[in-house]
């Protein structure tokens, strides 16, 4: 990582030498995919047409009861099970999403099929107990956490096309994030 000062100079700053199995350095956006393509697959758990809560059509600017697809994946990377990602999005803009879609990359489709650029996302990290469903796929125990991503991804005209909550094991992910004081 490069710093620039005004003045002084540009400076490498130092990587950290530690690094867990999985690693982010700062959360990127379609974060599984784009770090480590090649050893990243998916099984579907549930997929279907739903009709947005408020909570959901609020997020995604959309009207209540408006209709999203309701998504929810493992994912998995060296075939052992890592995070379980909730996703909603607009059926109206971003048509044709199916299985084959899911098995893949979703933001590759967005990208090269349906020809629109990805641009932002704004994403808030949290811990939280795991459920049920993460016990089971995840083989995750009663007492162990979660580290919860939500982010609301967006289109690079500004328009959201994301909402969504991946539940990451607490054992397998590191996410660093660089501060700079100016």
């Amino acid at each position: 990582m490069i710093y620039r000062k005004q003045g002084q100079g540009s400076f490498v700053l130092n990587k950290p030498i530690d690094s867990a199995p999985y690693e982010y350095n700062e959360f990127p956006i379609g974060g599984f995919d784009r770090s480590r393509h090649d050893e990243v697959s998916s099984k579907l758990i549930e997929f279907k047409l739903d009709f947005a809560s408020k909570k959901v059509a609020h997020a995604l600017h959309l009207k209540e009861n408006e209709p999203v697809y309701e998504i929810v994946r493992l994912r998995l990377y060296d075939n052992e099970p890592y995070v379980i990602e909730h996703t909603y999005m607009p059926v109206n803009l971003i048509p044709g999403i199916n299985e084959e879609v899911l098995n893949h990359s979703i933001y590759a489709y967005i990208e090269h099929d349906l020809n629109m650029r990805i641009a932002s996302a704004r994403q808030t990290t949290r811990a939280d107990v795991s459920n049920a469903l993460e016990h089971e796929v995840l083989g995750l125990k009663d007492i162990e956490p979660v580290l919860e991503v939500e982010q609301i991804a967006y289109l690079d005209n500004g328009v959201p096309f994301e909402y969504s909550f991946s539940r990451h094991r607490y054992d397998k992910f590191k996410f660093t994030s660089f501060s700079l004081r100016r």
